[in-house]
């Protein structure tokens, strides 16, 4: 008796010692997009997918009246989940591991319609973004669809590989058009994933901004698409007292839902946008700044019609690569 009793404490001590193993999970609310689903459709995929985390083998999802409470106590608003430092402040009062945060938008096109549904993956103790790779769902029925995506997001938290680095070459995850991992806007696609990314998204219309226009001298900067970030690295380490300064400064300051890693874009960069006859990216009608220098800013407007090259300000709006 006393022997099988011996057995059976060992054998609750070892599980618990197990289930204290599984990295935790705190579910964030979905992020907000400009065009969501309806309530309903919101409702189905949230839950179907809430579901299937729940029951992932060797992850643990934290109590949701646990994580209100310590929302409560930590005084912790809604719009906190954006900010990363927040978002890893209270990741640590929960003592979780991850911080998982979907993504769901609609995709409407010619030849492509449906729900998108992602999510972006924060590590509580290395402070690392991780961003799993997107499903397409026909329609709110179709929510099986989303079982890769949860055996991806248990892989990454589990310390396998996972991400976007690994998705499949031939086709890709993103559109132009769709919303990118910050809430932006892709607006480049490459063929394949090389050289540590494979699009480009221009951040939300909302954190653009002006700097005075006027004239540089930084050698060594980039006009082709791919030279942005590598222009805007140039661009800091001057210690002139440049305008473009300034623009690559605010840039590469920014931060979106979680996102630090923008930068100025480059002329042939912003021309992609500047081309692209929906701009749904909601660029003004003026000049930008772009990475290549105050002689290569790019102007916005409708039609053959010309901005003013005598505006005081151009606009600035970061992009980042993925």
């Amino acid at each position: 008796m006393k022997k099988s009793f011996v057995c059976f404490m060992s054998a609750v001590i070892v599980g618990a010692a197990l289930f204290a193993q599984q990295p935790s999970i705190v579910k964030a609310p979905p992020m907000a997009m400009i065009n969501p689903l309806t309530q309903d459709e919101a409702n189905s995929v949230e839950a179907a997918s809430d579901k299937m985390l729940g029951e992932a083998k060797n992850v643990r999802i934290l109590n949701r009246l646990v994580i209100e409470k310590a929302i409560r106590d930590y005084g912790f608003q809604p719009r906190d989940w954006a900010d990363v430092e927040k978002t890893i402040a209270l990741g640590e009062v929960l003592d979780a591991g991850w911080i998982v945060r979907p993504q769901v938008q609609r995709r409407v096109s010619v030849n492509d319609s449906g729900i998108v549904v992602t999510a972006a993956l924060l590590n509580v103790q290395t402070h690392e973004i991780t961003y799993a790779t997107p499903v397409l769902l026909g329609n709110v029925n179709e929510t099986q669809k989303i079982e890769p995506l949860i055996a991806e997001i248990t892989r990454i938290v589990t310390g396998g590989t996972g991400g976007l680095a690994q998705s499949d070459q031939t086709s890709a995850a993103y559109k132009v058009g769709d919303y990118g991992p910050s809430g932006g806007w892709v607006f480049y696609v490459k063929r394949s994933y090389s050289d540590g990314w494979r699009y480009l998204e221009a951040a939300p219309r909302w954190t653009e901004t002006t700097v005075p226009r006027g004239n540089d001298n930084i050698s060594g900067l980039g006009k082709v698409i791919g030279t942005g970030k590598r222009n805007t690295g140039t661009i800091l380490q001057s210690k002139e007292d440049f305008p473009i300064i300034k623009a690559a400064k605010m840039c590469a300051g920014r931060e979106v839902n979680w996102f630090k890693d923008w930068f100025l874009p480059s002329y042939s960069e912003l021309w992609e946008i500047r081309t692209n006859p929906n701009n749904f990216a909601g660029f003004n009608t003026g000049y930008y700044w772009s990475s290549t220098g105050s002689q290569n800013s790019v102007g916005f407007s409708p039609g053959n019609k010309s901005p003013d090259r005598n505006q005081p300000d151009y606009f600035v709006r970061a992009v980042r690569a993925f």
